[in-house]
């Protein structure tokens, strides 16, 4: 209950507030946020130790604020967006033509990402910029009430969410809804419980199996799309060329797949730890 009347304030304060108050508040909130959440922020310590190991103490402590402050911008101007989907954003995307080669013959495509800095933005954008439905996969939230504020917001910006985590067969919905065509997000680098992983090739941890294994059984390509904010409602985008999987793909195709991604994934983050928004585990 309190997290969903916590959403709906959110909603609220980042779709009504001018502009300067979404650049200004977020970064003391996020201080507010780095004193009292201990357990994420070891999280994220343990995370940037993964991806900093080289350099000093002194700077992977500003990287752990960093952090909370990249998070707190993007989810203000996300929320922002998806609230108001007519406010101008700016997406300066590398890698375009495999989109377009990806999408060239009607058939559905599997959108891979991470949780890092300015997915939420490009989400709708890119729904509109490219003429099809997008759908996010999503896992299921405890809290019902936060899950709906959520799931109605993103609809109205023309996103849909499909959830999974509950039950087997809300996989059907997926595979669905590649076969109408549309473009499905999918995040690699957190693997929900019970579900296929990787080898720890990722900084140390697996990535998920799932969204290949749904390309593979919905016989559609995959293209690894990684997302960073590089700037007041600013995404930089860089897809790379579609992974395409035989329908009966085995662990170990999944897994050469997925190797090479956890490389490319690797470097863009390396670019900017702050930019990746995961709380450890």
């Amino acid at each position: 209950m309190r997290d969903a009347w916590l959403r709906r304030a959110l909603v609220e304060g980042a779709s009504r507030a001018p502009r300067p108050a979404l650049a200004a508040l977020p970064p003391a909130i996020a201080l507010i946020a780095w004193a009292l959440s201990g357990r994420k922020r070891r999280g994220v310590r343990e995370n940037l130790a993964r991806v900093m190991a080289a350099e000093r103490l002194p700077a992977r402590w500003a990287a752990e604020l960093g952090t909370f402050s990249a998070y707190a911008r993007s989810l203000a101007e996300g929320v922002a967006v998806l609230a108001e989907p007519s406010r101008p954003v700016t997406l300066d995307i590398e890698g375009r033509p495999h989109l377009e080669r990806a999408l060239a013959d009607g058939r559905g495509v599997i959108v891979l990402t991470a949780h890092t800095t300015g997915f939420e933005l490009a989400g709708g954008k890119l729904a509109g910029e490219l003429g099809r439905r997008v759908a996010w996969v999503m896992a299921r939230e405890r809290d019902d009430g936060a899950r709906r504020v959520s799931d109605e917001l993103r609809r109205r910006a023309g996103v849909d969410v499909l959830h999974v985590g509950g039950d087997a067969l809300e996989a059907l919905s997926v595979l669905r809804a590649l076969r109408q065509g549309a473009i499905v997000g999918a995040h690699v680098d957190r693997v929900p419980a019970g579900a296929s992983a990787s080898p720890p090739f990722f900084f140390g941890r697996p990535l998920a199996r799932g969204p290949l294994w749904l390309a593979a059984r919905a016989g559609v390509v995959a293209v690894p799309v990684w997302t960073r904010r590089e700037g007041p409602f600013r995404v930089r985008i860089r897809a790379h060329p579609p992974i395409e999987l035989p329908r009966r793909a085995l662990a170990a195709d999944v897994d050469a797949a997925l190797l090479e991604l956890a490389a490319s994934l690797s470097a863009w983050i390396r670019d900017d730890p702050c930019a990746w928004m995961d709380w450890g585990g």
